[in-house]
């Protein structure tokens, strides 16, 4: 799957069949936007900070912390951002590390270095 420009014209991205397709390319722009294909369509909002979230078959989530600044930064994903119905506790896993990194309440933070990225696993724990 790809992240995609839904119809070519956006505003709407979506996780989508990948084709090659203009719209399914993306670079990190001098200006510190992810710019697609078309250089005036960009999936920042002038925030540095992004938090990127999708569900996975067994009701958790994968998340992504991504940092488009010039310096570190401390990026914060709150569970009602995420989780329709939130969860009292959510278990987080770094899927790049391969490591538990424990129970969070109402939410989970990280530094992220610049033009970095952190992903995690956040699973409702019953």
């Amino acid at each position: 799957m790809c992240v995609d420009v839904y119809n070519n014209v956006g505003p709407v991205v979506q996780s989508y069949t990948c084709n090659g397709g203009a719209n399914q390319k993306w670079s990190l722009g001098a200006d510190g936007l992810i710019h697609s294909g078309d250089p005036n369509l960009c999936l920042a909002t002038g925030n540095p900070s992004q938090v990127w979230a999708g569900p996975l078959s067994d009701g958790s989530y994968a998340i992504i912390l991504f940092n488009v600044a010039g310096a570190t930064q401390n990026i914060t994903v709150a569970w009602n951002q995420v989780f329709s119905i939130v969860p009292s506790t959510v278990s987080v896993r770094d899927l790049w590390a391969h490591k538990n990194l424990g129970q969070f309440s109402t939410g989970f933070s990280s530094e992220v270095p610049s033009h970095g990225v952190v992903m995690i696993k956040a699973s409702p724990v019953a």
